[in-house]
């Protein structure tokens, strides 16, 4: 287990989430309705933009211009994706006792910077302090092997010149 997540925090090095940067829709924006609209106006923007992000969106067509709705606006999500959102969003705001429930929600996590997620800040210190002592540990380590290059590498110097004094004629005369 230890294993899996020192390469979790490794591969997250190189792969930062992009988590913090990204300011989340909520699901009134994701409706395009304000936040205190009725349940029909509710519906109604349900059943619009459905016809847009169905998957299977060709088969709708407007009813007021009889022609195939615009599908230029495709970014990186997938059409799947971008109806499992409204239909997420539709589940949601069409009780009232859910909606209430998210409104409270809502209110208590745009308060923090704006993101639709519970403390990011202290998530992005944390990722920072674990990236930070992660990157001191790998200049520890290569320092440390360093050192042992250097400190064999002079051990094997010192074991040179001892054995060429050992065997080296002494020169000059031995007075007795």
């Amino acid at each position: 287990m230890k294993l899996y997540q020192s390469c979790w925090r490794v591969r997250r090095v190189f792969y930062r989430s992009a988590s913090y940067d990204i300011k989340k829709k909520n699901y009134y924006e994701i409706l395009g309705i304000p936040r205190d609209a009725p349940d029909n106006e509710i519906k109604r923007a349900f059943l619009k933009k459905s016809r847009e992000l169905h998957p299977d969106g060709d088969l709708y067509k407007d009813e007021d211009e009889g022609t195939s709705v615009n599908k230029s606006h495709w970014s990186y999500k997938s059409k799947t994706q971008s109806f499992m959102e409204l239909k997420e969003a539709y589940d949601v705001l069409k009780k009232s006792d859910t909606r209430a429930e998210y409104d409270s929600n809502l209110y208590y996590l745009e308060s923090k910077d704006g993101y639709l997620m519970e403390y990011p800040n202290e998530l992005l210190e944390r990722e920072e302090k674990n990236n930070r002592f992660f990157k001191v540990g790998v200049c520890v380590v290569f320092l440390v092997i360093i050192a042992n290059v250097l400190y064999v590498n002079y051990l094997r110097k010192k074991k040179l010149n001892l054995y060429k004094t050992k065997n080296k004629p002494l020169a000059g005369l031995i007075i007795e």
